[in-house]
């Protein structure tokens, strides 16, 4: 296989690396422009413009598979076009939500199978001055986007509610329920006085605590005989590049789903959306 790199030289000769890990890819071709189709297999767009999907859209047009590397877009009307676009165009577009893309989650979710619960708790160091709203917003957009994605089915009902100082939002809560009764909850807040991100996702059998920040998980269950079994693991976050990458190309090759789909990034987007707007 031939994979093309397009964007920033710098980050695309780290993304060479990673590639240079995986047997089935013979050739990496890097180019800070957009290649002739013919010159490659798959493409990896590097996208260094939040908001911008042209790039991603000329990359579908001429029949790459594309594995998007860029903040995740929130507006939906434009990754549903995305999404539509490549149907027709019959390629493979993976989006870069690194909540999905990593090995630890694969474990998670074939240890428990259909995931019916999730809780999350992130919180950040105290930084003096104003509350960095964007950095709140990526935080919880990014966990929203984790529970859709896994979780599946349509929203039922939403609530948010903000932790504000002064008219300043420091925190968040929100509850999301789904059509099969399913159900994801969050707690956030800017002012801690120590980072911790922990996520939980239960199963009808097992349940799996995990510390994002160290990459240790517990997976909880029972034995035949009734008794509590914990099982514990860690993960390497050092090794989420080529395992996407893998994943990726496996998709391809299957004609299958991504792991984050433009479909997946559209309906996380109308949710998104939808909690904005209850925080009006």
């Amino acid at each position: 296989m031939i994979v093309a790199i397009s964007g920033d030289i710098e980050r695309a000769k780290a993304w060479e690396k990673h590639l240079r890990q995986i047997r089935q890819v013979r050739e990496v071709v890097i180019s800070s422009e957009l290649p002739q189709r013919s010159e490659a297999d798959a493409l990896i767009l590097i996208d260094h413009e939040p908001g911008d999907l042209s790039e991603l859209t000329r990359a579908i047009r001429a029949g790459f598979h594309t594995f998007h590397i860029a903040r995740l877009e929130d507006r939906a009307e434009e990754l549903q076009k995305i999404h539509e676009l490549s149907r027709e165009a019959g390629v493979q577009v993976q989006m870069s939500h690194w909540p999905s893309l990593n090995l630890s989650g694969s474990r998670i979710r074939s240890e428990i199978g259909k995931i019916e619960h999730i809780q999350v708790r992130r919180e950040s160091a105290l930084v003096q001055g104003k509350p960095d709203s964007d950095q709140l917003f990526r935080n919880w957009s990014d966990e929203v986007a984790l529970a859709v994605n896994w979780i599946g089915g349509n929203l039922h009902h939403a609530e948010a509610k903000p932790i504000q100082i002064s008219g300043s939002d420091t925190g968040l809560s929100i509850t999301l329920r789904f059509d099969d009764s399913s159900l994801a909850s969050f707690q956030f807040f800017m002012g801690s006085e120590k980072p911790l991100h922990r996520r939980v996702f239960a199963g009808r059998s097992m349940v799996c605590e995990t510390d994002v920040l160290s990459g240790n998980m517990r997976f909880l269950h029972k034995s035949d005989k009734g008794h509590q079994i914990v099982r514990e693991y860690s993960s390497d976050p050092a090794g989420t590049a080529v395992w996407s990458l893998q994943q990726f190309f496996k998709s391809i090759r299957m004609k299958s789903d991504t792991l984050f789909t433009p479909y997946t990034a559209y309906r996380s987007a109308l949710i998104t959306d939808k909690i904005k707007k209850l925080l009006r």
